[in-house]
């Protein structure tokens, strides 16, 4: 749902991509650090450095703001960037889950299940029928995880739980909208849009 904001964030982007920009980083080291910092966000909540895990966590959260925007600023836009970038997502978010795990086990077990199979549900589609990025449903999906998992860092170490409950209820919501529009895709592509290996098939053969 968040993730719809982000064409009208231009300033915003440009402000994060600036420090990078200064520093000489390229998109990629972006996203690096933007996986280091989650781990080491993760590492401080769990050794009771609350206040600094937060502060860690938000410029995690923002450098992936930052690395496309230093990407477009340095005209070093590539699809192997576009594919680190994703993967990237993928780490920050699941690092940041990992260091709430002793808060609540089984509520960020059921949250990393729930965004694997987010992820999955549409890598998935994508070997069964062509398809692009676009028109996916949008609620629960990583900016909204992202804005959650920031109010679970400042408040789960106090002891409210709601924002594990939200992560929870954002993963598999997300996750089961992406499987309605994978099976959506599916039912409606055509022979032609089927993948390869599946047209050639004969279980696949009308």
């Amino acid at each position: 749902m968040l993730g719809h904001l982000r064409p009208y964030m231009g300033h915003l982007k440009r402000l994060l991509a600036w420090p990078y920009l200064r520093l000489g980083l390229t998109a990629n080291q972006v996203g690096l650090v933007g996986v280091i910092l989650a781990a080491l966000a993760a590492a401080f909540i769990r050794w009771d450095y609350r206040l600094p895990a937060f502060w860690i966590a938000m410029v995690a959260v923002l450098s992936d703001m930052a690395d496309g925007e230093v990407a477009r600023q340095t005209d070093s836009e590539t699809p192997q960037g576009n594919y680190l970038d994703a993967m990237g997502d993928r780490m920050r978010e699941g690092l940041l889950m990992l260091g709430l795990v002793p808060f609540a086990p089984d509520l960020l077990g059921l949250a990393l299940l729930g965004t694997c199979l987010t992820s999955f549900a549409k890598a998935r589609c994508a070997l069964v029928v062509v398809m692009d990025n676009r028109d996916w449903p949008g609620l629960g999906d990583h900016a909204d995880r992202a804005v959650i998992l920031l109010f679970a860092y400042l408040l789960v170490p106090q002891g409210v739980q709601w924002p594990l409950w939200l992560l929870v209820v954002a993963t598999w919501t997300c996750c089961a909208g992406r499987m309605k529009r994978a099976l959506e895709l599916i039912e409606k592509g055509k022979e032609d849009n089927l993948l390869p290996y599946l047209r050639a098939s004969e279980r696949y053969q009308r």
